[in-house]
């Protein structure tokens, strides 16, 4: 499948910002990082 340049950006932009979400929570839940 052929993917624009635009739609990469955005697809790992989308994918970054939930990785990064499922880290705080973790961490928050590990009381490593208290939010």
């Amino acid at each position: 499948i052929y993917l624009s340049e635009e739609l990469k950006v955005q697809i790992s932009k989308f994918v970054f910002n939930e990785l990064g979400k499922t880290t705080i929570h973790k961490l928050s839940k590990n009381k490593i990082l208290d939010l």
